[in-house]
């Protein structure tokens, strides 16, 4: 089964540059304390778990940009 994810900008947070900033940071530092921060934020602000949260920041996961909405499908584990 393939899950689809919206995620979506609010006035405070622009979600396709939090996402820019996040891969960056994550793609870029080779502490893994500092690969978990970026983890954490995306699992905690965007509510996505801990795999998917990997497969997004890593590039395995791509992802498709629509004005301040950041969408993408995952297929479940099974």
């Amino acid at each position: 089964m393939i899950k689809k994810y919206k995620l979506t900008s609010n006035g405070l947070i622009h979600t396709p540059g939090m996402l820019a900033w996040m891969i960056c940071g994550y793609q870029t530092t080779r502490s893994s304390k500092q690969k978990k921060k970026y983890l954490d934020i995306a699992v905690s602000g965007y509510g996505l778990s801990m795999h998917v949260a990997k497969g997004l920041l890593s590039g395995v996961i791509k992802y498709e940009v629509y004005d301040d909405m950041v969408v993408f499908q995952v297929k479940d584990k099974e």
